[in-house]
């Protein structure tokens, strides 16, 4: 209680000693009594010296006010003069505030210390006042983006400026080629992509898996980065165990000479051509064409496809795509087989002849560096069996229907043998044609 006494009489002296400034002062009247002016520096010194309670010159300062300029670096001497928790921060609020201001996308969300301060504005501006000097977390927010934060230390008297860069949520991953009809998914989620369109994903790491038929499954672990775009070129393996079964559906006896006569025979019986009438021979053909179709688009240079391909076009007489198979076959090393008739008589007059009799089944074979023939009924034939270089054979046209082969005879090398071949179907001109460009060296 002395302590509080003698505080309030040094300040009240202290405040007097200041008005007169040494010259005696007449007592203003109460009714013109003027506020109580701030508390100097020196005063609340002078209230630590003699130990007067914390609450006590706390509550003078709120009452009284502060009438000097306060720093961080003054709140330190009088906390070592013994300035009390209370006084020190009656005297925090004496701070010169701190002022931030902080510029981003226009609509953000900030927060100061983890609580909500408002938003930028139209412009992309977002300014705070009055501020405490102390530290700070800053935080800008928006949709799809990923949050800016800093932490800073604001300055009384200052106003501190920042930059908020906010970097995407999302990043983009291209695929620079896909298998046709390839499922997709990430994360286990199927996608609709399109190869070289990028595909928008979340930061973060994701699995990338791609399901194709005949292919083994694909997978890749990729990151993403905020606003970057990652690319992958998937290189799928093909499934050999399927592509094998599909290889020998594409290779299987349809396309031998030997069943190429049973269609030719059921197509004279029935009175129509192997593409058009209906029957197991045709649907294995056809199983055969599709077969080779699909295992050519892996291994496009098979040569046993290639000439099981060319050969069930010329059974089905797709004879429009039959010259370029056959041509591609026979330059990757392909063998072809064609079922064919040779003529014992006039070839022209037969040719179209349905009996046995007049022509007997045969085979030609056609490679690109050797052309051969086998007859079906040695016995009866002068020409049994013969396979010679391309370069060893004549081509005669002699009619449309008939393919004439003229060769040098083994045992008579000045005799030419003569070797004229029918088909019953009409395809003879396209296997002309084809033996043509052997013989020319024209299929390499």
């Amino acid at each position: 209680m002395l302590r509080t006494m003698i505080a309030i009489m040094l300040l009240a002296g202290s405040t007097a000693a200041a008005q007169t400034q040494g010259a005696a002062a007449t007592p203003p009247p109460e009714s013109a009594a003027k506020p109580k002016p701030g508390l100097s520096l020196a005063q609340i010194e002078r209230l630590l010296s003699i130990g007067s309670p914390d609450e006590m010159v706390a509550d003078l300062i709120k009452e009284r006010g502060v009438a000097a300029d306060i720093d961080r670096e003054i709140l330190g001497q009088l906390q070592g003069k013994g300035a009390g928790n209370r006084t020190i921060q009656a005297l925090k609020q004496y701070l010169p505030k701190a002022a931030v201001v902080i510029t981003g996308p226009a609509g953000a969300e900030v927060l100061i210390n983890w609580n909500a301060a408002g938003n930028l504005d139209q412009t992309g501006a977002f300014t705070k006042t009055g501020l405490e000097p102390a530290h700070y977390t800053l935080e800008v927010r928006q949709d799809r983006y990923l949050p800016w934060k800093m932490e800073t230390d604001l300055a009384g008297g200052k106003t501190s400026s920042f930059t908020a860069k906010l970097t995407p949520a999302f990043g983009q991953l291209t695929l620079k080629s896909l298998v046709a009809g390839a499922r997709v998914t990430v994360d286990n989620h199927t996608v609709n992509v399109v190869a070289g369109t990028p595909l928008e994903l979340s930061v973060g790491t994701h699995r990338v898996t791609i399901l194709a038929r005949l292919y083994s499954p694909y997978e890749e672990t990729v990151s993403i980065a905020g606003g970057e775009t990652s690319e992958i070129d998937p290189h799928l393996t093909p499934d050999q165990a399927q592509l094998n079964i599909i290889r020998a559906r594409a290779v299987q006896s349809s396309s031998t000479p030997r069943f190429q006569r049973q269609v030719n025979a059921r197509a004279i019986r029935t009175n129509t051509t192997p593409n058009t009438y209906q029957s197991g021979n045709q649907a294995a053909i056809l199983s055969a064409l599709d077969a080779a179709t699909i295992y050519l688009e892996f291994f496009p240079k098979d040569p046993a496809v290639l000439g099981s391909y060319a050969t069930a076009l010329y059974t089905m007489n797709r004879m429009d795509q039959f010259a370029a198979a056959a041509t591609r076959a026979l330059a990757a090393g392909g063998t072809l087989s064609f079922a064919v008739r040779h003529p014992h008589g006039d070839a022209g007059k037969i040719a179209q002849s349905s009996s046995a009799t007049a022509a007997h089944p045969a085979t030609l074979t056609i490679q690109s560096d050797r052309i051969g023939y086998s007859s079906s009924f040695a016995f009866k034939c002068p020409v049994r069996t013969v396979s010679r270089p391309p370069s060893a054979y004549q081509l005669v046209d002699a009619d449309r229907d008939v393919l004439g082969l003229r060769f040098a005879d083994p045992a008579k090398p000045k005799k030419l043998v003569k070797l004229d071949l029918t088909d019953p179907m009409g395809r003879i001109p396209a296997l002309s044609q084809l033996v043509r460009l052997v013989i020319e060296g024209k299929v390499q």
